[in-house]
């Protein structure tokens, strides 16, 4: 184990492969494995956890409020206080500041005041998109070529102008102009 900074990774009994830097990262460690934590507090109440990477202060730290995250393992924490979901959970990825993830085998990119994100190149998903649904009448400000679905569409037409109401579900396309079916 490699640990710099003011009681960083000292719990650490049989705790191996660890690299800790900073004021208390993952101070209370008894047999994590294989981790790395850069940044104050980060992944401070990890104990049993392995294979997690956190990088920012209190990246890692806590799930919630303030319940501290002790069992997360084969997770990645980058922000200033990016959080693990609560429970015991794997495979986390949670990128941003005060970003929270959804759970085990998730990955959380930004917080709830991200408004825009950009992936350069294809993107390629090897499963479903979700779309965010809205009704007819919570639809955001449109950016042209959005997509969402609405749950209470009144008769939609291809390409019509979608009208709230009813009880249609279906996707919708904002045209620069106009949200619709």
């Amino acid at each position: 184990n490699v640990c710099i900074g003011a009681a960083t990774g000292n719990t650490a009994t049989t705790a191996s492969y660890n690299t800790f830097i900073g004021h208390y990262a993952n101070q209370y460690c008894t047999i994590a494995t294989y981790s790395t934590a850069v940044g104050a507090y980060a992944i401070r109440n990890i104990d049993s956890g392995e294979f997690n990477t956190a990088l920012g202060g209190n990246a890692g730290r806590y799930t919630t409020g303030t319940n501290t995250n002790a069992t997360a393992s084969n997770g990645i924490f980058i922000g200033y206080n990016s959080r693990s979901a609560v429970g015991v959970t794997t495979n986390e990825i949670v990128i941003g500041v005060d970003t929270i993830s959804l759970g085990s085998n998730t990955t959380v990119i930004g917080n709830s005041a991200t408004t825009r994100s950009i992936i350069y190149g294809s993107l390629e998903p090897q499963s479903y998109v979700r779309l965010k649904s809205y009704t007819v009448a919570t639809l955001p400000v449109g950016v042209e070529g959005a997509v969402a679905y609405v749950t209470n569409a009144l008769a939609p037409t291809y390409q019509g102008i979608v009208a709230g109401g009813g009880t249609v579900k279906c996707r919708v396309f904002f045209n620069g102009t106009n949200w619709i079916t």
